[in-house]
């Protein structure tokens, strides 16, 4: 197994910014809730949350975010409310940090498949595409046991299957999938602050993830924006946007009152207002080992 890496990723690597010290966020941007190797940001202006998830500092990812299954033949879910779902994997597992809208999914039926294939621990979770769905311009977004992260151009099942990674979700590619690009909706980013990019770009690497969610941005103004956190469009992954782009996160406060950090994203019909759809599929993200202990 060790071949499918050196195959896929060849290691002739350029700086592509090189990472030094601390990630230090933009103006404009405010830390509102931190743990040990996740830390959440917002802008108000710009209507913004960032998530930064150092992946060697004690920050952890999961994709194993599906709630409940509905026919496991079919591989369909059940589909819930994000207070929901965040209350849901805040009981099960110990210092849960949040809950980030995960994959494209039937927007129209109330138990539903996933647009796009997802592996967490180890184990794939989903791996079917429709045949429309295979024409799309994709980009794979993968987790190895050396808490390492890669966006890499493209989709190729060996990656998926490989042994090497622990965590993978394919999403679109930012620039040339055309999701209502022009228009200001709802979205969710995934970037790889890039340690090394190889050249020409097929793939980026670094313990440093950053999730982008935007109650109304254009595809370009998610570029923007992640390029004000030094990070490329070269390591941007494209999730499910509009009114699926959601992120919670809760905070008790030592009065013991509940503080809580949500981000809703915009639909593209009538007023451009956040509908809070159930979802199928979250991204788990806490301050501990427990989410990926299996």
């Amino acid at each position: 197994m060790r071949k499918i890496k050196v195959i896929f990723f060849i290691a002739v690597f350029i700086a592509f910014p090189s990472f030094a010290g601390e990630l230090t966020a933009p103006v404009g941007y405010t830390k509102i809730k931190d743990g040990k190797g996740v830390d959440l940001y917002e802008n108000t202006t710009k209507g913004v949350y960032v998530q930064v998830v150092d992946l060697q500092g004690g920050g952890q990812i999961s994709f194993d975010g599906f709630p409940e299954v509905a026919d496991a033949t079919k591989g369909t879910y059940k589909r819930f409310t994000m207070n929901n779902i965040y209350d849901y994997y805040n009981k099960k597992y110990n210092n849960f940090f949040s809950t980030i809208n995960g994959q494209f999914f039937d927007n129209g039926s109330a138990t539903t498949g996933v647009a796009f294939p997802v592996k967490s621990g180890g184990v794939i979770k989903s791996k079917v595409m429709s045949e429309s769905d295979k024409l799309l311009k994709k980009r794979t977004f993968l987790i190895d046991y050396n808490n390492n992260s890669y966006s890499v151009e493209g989709y190729n099942e060996l990656n998926l299957t490989s042994k090497t990674y622990k965590e993978a979700i394919v999403g679109l590619h930012p620039v040339d999938a055309d999701k209502n690009k022009s228009y200001a909706i709802g979205r969710n980013f995934i970037g790889v602050y890039p340690s090394y990019c190889n050249y020409p770009v097929s793939y980026c690497s670094s313990r440093y993830v950053l999730f982008f969610i935007a109650k109304n941005k254009t595809q370009d103004g998610m570029i923007a924006i992640a390029s004000d956190w030094g990070v490329p469009s070269a390591s941007l992954i494209m999730m499910d946007g509009s009114g699926s782009s959601q992120i919670m996160s809760k905070k008790i406060n030592s009065n013991n009152t509940t503080t809580v950090y949500s981000l809703y994203g915009s639909t593209m019909p009538i007023y451009y207002n956040p509908d809070k759809r159930t979802l199928p599929h979250v991204i788990l993200a806490t301050d501990s080992n427990n989410l990926l202990a299996r």
